[in-house]
């Protein structure tokens, strides 16, 4: 397919519109050129206002022709225009029919391509599943068809080892436990350790401050407990122990988290009960 344009030819097309230009350009100029500096005084008022009407005239004469040239130039190209557009519409309606199909497999490929993003998260984020939440750590660029699986499973892999190690800094605090809990709080949502010690030194300030003042620091949030994703194992037989301990708050509550981490089932005895 090729369009070819019969008439006019290259050479056929308008290429100037002469008229006499100089002629006009010269005559306006002298005629003109006596109202330079012109000073409208009352006797002359009426004189002045039909010099303004004659010029006002001659300037729309010049107007009324510019458009009337201009239009029967457009005659011949309004004509090509709406031949042109159909032609263009004809063309469109398969580009847009082929366009919708193509972006619905490209919408499906990355939503397959998400769904397999998350099963490896699964496999990978382990105790961090409630801390680290897929939506909140997910990169749409992993959707780019340039971005691999394997590139992917090693960003996964980075982050899950990188949370280890930072949370080792943070648990070396040497820092009251309402403070270590926020600490983690704020690392979790910005995943930034220089954030978390910025906020951790926040709360040592805040709280010398408060000593100095005689008030009691802020009790700080608590984040979400860390719970450990189920893990596959093994079958194992398993006994039951019957105990008692005694533990401080603070050590209950380390012994508690104990339990949850290694998906330890724990039951409360009454007195008087098994």
């Amino acid at each position: 397919m090729e369009l070819r344009i019969t008439a006019p030819t290259e050479d056929g097309f308008l290429k100037e519109v002469t008229f006499n230009y100089e002629e006009l350009e010269k005559e306006l100029t002298d005629k003109l050129d006596k109202f330079k500096g012109l000073v409208v005084t009352e006797d002359k008022l009426k004189e002045n206002a039909a010099t303004r009407a004659q010029l006002n005239a001659f300037k729309k004469a010049l107007s009324d022709k510019r458009i009337e040239i201009k239009n029967k130039i457009l005659v011949p190209y309004e004509a090509f225009k709406l031949k042109m557009d159909k032609l263009e519409s004809m063309v469109q309606a398969p580009i847009d029919a082929i366009d919708k199909q193509i972006k619905s497999f490209e919408e499906k490929t990355k939503a397959d391509k998400k769904k397999k993003i998350e099963e490896i998260y699964l496999e990978k984020i382990g105790k961090f599943k409630e801390l680290l939440p897929f939506d909140n750590i997910f990169d749409s660029k992993w959707l780019n068809s340039g971005t691999t699986i394997k590139k992917i499973e090693e960003a996964l892999d980075v982050m899950v080892d990188t949370t280890k190690k930072d949370l080792v800094v943070i648990d070396s605090l040497q820092v009251d436990e309402s403070i270590l809990i926020s600490v983690k709080d704020t690392y979790f949502k910005t995943r930034n350790l220089s954030i978390a010690l910025m906020e951790k030194q926040r709360l040592q300030d805040q709280k010398v401050k408060m000593a100095q003042a005689g008030q009691a620091p802020k009790e700080q949030p608590k984040p979400a407990p860390l719970v450990e994703a189920p893990i596959e194992k093994e079958s194992e037989a398993i006994a039951e122990i019957n105990f008692k301990v005694f533990v401080t708050v603070k050590q209950l509550k380390a012994l508690k988290e104990y339990f949850v981490l290694n998906q330890i089932k724990v039951e409360r005895i009454e007195n008087g009960s098994k």
